[in-house]
């Protein structure tokens, strides 16, 4: 038979005292990353350019968040070029994204792997299409680098 010390009543409060603050430090952190989280999610990011006259609150060109982050769209971009910038919260003092310096020409619409270079402000984002041209985009805030390619096909299309 094991023989255990006597009950001692300190040591006891000491353990329930830890247990208890080691438990509100954990639901602190909990709430703190849900905080986190939330105020994440709660920024808008909009794209906005020369295809809706710099409208920034235009909610058709109003980017997904996803839960990594990083936010998406799928969209039309008409024909000619395009100028755009990415805006937060429909407000350029809110914080807006503008094409970095160590871009290359945005060409390769196919290759969503691709990422290209934030910077704020940052110059007009240019593209070039001869047709319209669905797009995929995705941006990343907290890297500062957008990626574009082919729309992501989510049902099956009959064509005639």
């Amino acid at each position: 038979m094991l023989n255990h010390p006597p009950l001692n009543h300190k040591h006891s409060l000491l353990t329930t005292l830890l247990l208890l603050t080691a438990s509100l430090l954990t639901t602190a952190c909990i709430a703190q990353n849900n905080s986190t989280n939330n105020q994440l999610h709660q920024e808008t990011w909009r794209i906005t350019g020369t295809f809706n006259n710099w409208n920034l609150r235009d909610d058709s060109m109003k980017l997904t968040p996803l839960s990594d982050g990083r936010y998406f769209i799928q969209t039309t971009f008409p024909t000619g070029q395009i100028l755009f910038k990415f805006v937060k919260n429909g407000d350029w003092a809110q914080g807006h994204f503008g094409s970095s310096a160590n871009n290359s020409q945005h060409t390769n619409p196919d290759n969503l792997n691709h990422p290209y270079y934030l910077t704020t402000p940052g110059d007009n984002i240019t593209l070039n299409f001869t047709t319209p041209r669905p797009v995929a985009i995705i941006l990343d805030p907290a890297k500062r680098i957008w990626q574009f390619g082919k729309p992501i096909v989510t049902k099956p299309v009959i064509v005639a």
